[in-house]
């Protein structure tokens, strides 16, 4: 399962090979990425619109485990730690 790593508004994503999940103002998530970049057989995660942060997450994290990705970043909220 990938870590989630925060970045602040207007802080570029690290890696070329990424999930990012944006909260915007009106409230939705949107959920997009790329694997393999640079590579001919890379794949892409559309932008795609989410009003529950919830499933915006489980997007993220699928695509993340599907490709082997370390980080889902996320910008423009916290996400809670589970509880135990």
């Amino acid at each position: 399962m990938a870590r989630y790593c925060e970045i602040k508004p207007g802080e570029p994503v690290r890696e070329p090979d990424h999930v990012l999940v944006v909260k915007h103002d009106d409230g939705t998530f949107e959920v997009s990425g790329t694997a393999g970049a640079g590579r001919p057989d890379a794949r892409y995660l559309e932008p795609t619109t989410f009003d529950d942060k919830v499933d915006a997450l489980v997007c993220a994290q699928d695509f993340a485990d599907a490709h082997k990705l370390s980080q889902v970043y996320v910008k423009g909220f916290l996400v809670a730690p589970e509880k135990v």
